[in-house]
């Protein structure tokens, strides 16, 4: 049974259940621990044959336990869930051979409890990673009014004829753009005032009648 047991070590329940979730479809046997020493203690009553560990734990990181695993266990697979934030620790792990493999968080289960926390984001549906072929087949059959992105949306932009917000967040893709924040308060307007100036734009496209539907929508003090 060891090929087919999978040890998931997360001090955050809801990665947890979504990881176990999407493991179980394929038949494999799920232990779960909420720490590295939590996790030590299943490896001395189970044999396992990969262990799926987050990076940023209380008490024990997930490099600092899967190198302990590595010691005790050398035969196990050692996989690692981070944060681009953390890449610089993990990739040293794996460098040592503690770590075989990392993976990104799925935030998916995550962005759906914080969607839903919402009046304007309960019919909100959300995707992790996907390509931007699959959003291109998404926005023509969920079509929506405006999307947010950075300059590979443009591609986007030109297919769906969708309008496109651009944000070079998180990848500066357009020269200087790391000079203007998009947190905090100066960040925040930054963001509204763009929001609201594609908004009016394409409002005034869109009426464009003379003296019947020609608002000044733009025109504020």
């Amino acid at each position: 049974m060891t090929d087919k047991t999978i040890l998931l070590v997360d001090d955050e329940e809801n990665i947890i259940s979504a990881l176990t979730r999407l493991l179980r479809r394929d038949g494999y046997n799920i232990l779960r621990a909420n720490s590295g020493q939590a996790g030590l203690e299943l490896l001395a009553q189970h044999r396992v044959g990969v262990i799926i560990s987050d990076q940023r734990m209380p008490g024990m990181t997930g490099t600092e336990f899967l190198t302990k695993v590595r010691e005790i266990y050398p035969d196990t697979i050692r996989i690692v869930l981070s944060g681009y934030t953390e890449l610089n620790s993990v990739t040293d792990a794996i460098n040592r051979g503690a770590v075989y493999k990392f993976f990104t968080k799925p935030w998916e289960d995550e962005m759906r409890t914080l969607l839903a926390s919402s009046p304007f984001g309960r019919d909100g549906k959300v995707w992790g990673g996907k390509d931007l072929w699959h959003l291109r087949s998404l926005m023509f059959t969920e079509p929506v009014d405006f999307l947010i992105g950075n300059s590979y949306g443009k591609y986007l932009e030109r297919d769906t004829g969708t309008p496109l917000i651009r944000f070079a967040f998180p990848i500066f893709d357009r020269h200087h753009h790391h000079r203007f924040p998009l947190w905090g308060y100066q960040g925040g307007l930054r963001v509204l005032t763009t929001l609201l100036d594609k908004i009016f734009d394409k409002l005034d496209r869109e009426t464009s009648v003379t003296a019947k539907t020609d608002f000044s929508f733009d025109l504020t003090r």
